[in-house]
């Protein structure tokens, strides 16, 4: 378990933090000037708290009461940083043994983190002749080799073009496997929907929320409150491929999706946003709609004058639509009602 909860005040700035989740991937969501890098420092040890706690599977690496402070060479924490820092006078190859030779042992190889993250040919490359997304790819890589027990990831996608930022997406995806738990902290809704088991939402120097990523996402009060495009994820395997689509299983369901280059039963994260979710209270017929599923309307939200956010349940998982008020009145929509979610495959990310 990840346990937090600390104050940190500097200047006229207060941060009052406080969460406790279990190993995975966590991301720390909120907008910039909310705290999320201070609450990323005071855990890696690069700023001592006021007082609190902060404990990884129970074993304090700070606790103000117990006078522990543990310096930040000794928490067997790896940090990625926004803006990699990487050591200049050191190349490619150099900066991966400095974290390779910084670790307990080494069941993580050299080679298997130059694999995944498909760096091998930049190795006796400079620094400085990298690119934004090659200079995060390698500093992840350090800070893997060094074989943390948390790994900390302040803003790794910012500055780095949209086309790197899906490539870099799917390589901390892959390379998760390396490391017991991920903190990681972005104001980017896209990059936590794809990343997060869990998220913690943090406004102003206080952490608000805590949640499954599935269950914060899929709730409109959240959507409606962030002013964020309402959308939710859903976990599933390959389980078919046609000539142009891919089917993916979902809990008691499946989703059509654009054919996808993985293999069957390879997991895979999708993102359905409530604005291509269309609601009919029969089946449609003759429709190049592709999913077209049965499903309960949980609640109801008004966005604004005229939109409104309906949750829903289906056997694929929870899904938002969002209609118009004269949709929701011509339709007599209501919690309970039983109706049918339409979906276009082509929308489904």
């Amino acid at each position: 378990m990840i346990e937090i909860d600390i104050r940190v005040r500097a200047g006229g700035f207060a941060l009052d933090a406080a969460f406790t989740l279990p190993p995975g991937f966590i991301s720390v969501f909120g907008p910039s000037g909310a705290g999320k890098t201070t609450l990323l420092r005071a855990v890696a040890g690069l700023e001592t708290p006021d007082e609190g706690r902060i404990a990884i599977d129970g074993a304090p690496v700070f606790d103000s009461a117990a006078g522990i402070a543990l310096p930040p060479e000794t928490r067997r924490f790896g940090y990625v940083f926004q803006d990699a820092r990487l050591f200049p006078h050191l190349s490619v190859r150099g900066n991966l043994l400095y974290g390779y030779r910084r670790a307990a042992n080494h069941a993580v190889r050299l080679d298997d983190i130059v694999d995944t993250l498909a760096i091998a040919p930049l190795l006796d490359r400079s620094p400085r002749a990298l690119s934004g997304g090659e200079r995060q790819r390698v500093a992840l890589g350090r800070a893997l080799l060094m074989q943390p027990r948390l790994l900390l990831m302040d803003e790794p996608l910012a500055g780095v073009d949209a086309a790197r930022k899906i490539e870099i997406i799917a390589l901390i995806r892959t390379v998760r496997r390396f490391v017991p738990a991920i903190v990681h902290v972005s104001h980017d809704l896209d990059e936590v929907s794809a990343l997060a088991d869990h998220i913690v939402l943090i406004e102003a120097g206080r952490t608000v929320r805590a949640a499954p990523a599935d269950a914060l996402l899929r709730d409109p009060d959240f959507a409606i409150a962030q002013r964020e495009d309402a959308r939710a994820i859903l976990d599933g395997t390959i389980a078919a491929h046609g000539d142009a689509i891919t089917t993916v299983a979902l809990g008691r369901g499946t989703l059509a999706i654009p054919r996808a280059p993985l293999p069957r039963g390879a997991a895979v994260r999708l993102q359905v946003f409530a604005r291509d979710v269309s609601l009919a209270l029969v089946p449609p017929q003759s429709i190049s709609v592709r999913n077209i599923t049965p499903a309960r309307i949980v609640a109801i939200r008004e966005r604004s004058d005229a939109q409104v956010l309906i949750a829903l349940e289906t056997d694929a998982g929870a899904l938002m639509a969002l209609v118009t008020r004269d949709a929701v009145r011509d339709l007599n929509l209501a919690p309970g009602r039983e109706v049918f979610a339409l979906v276009k495959a082509v929308a489904v990310r």
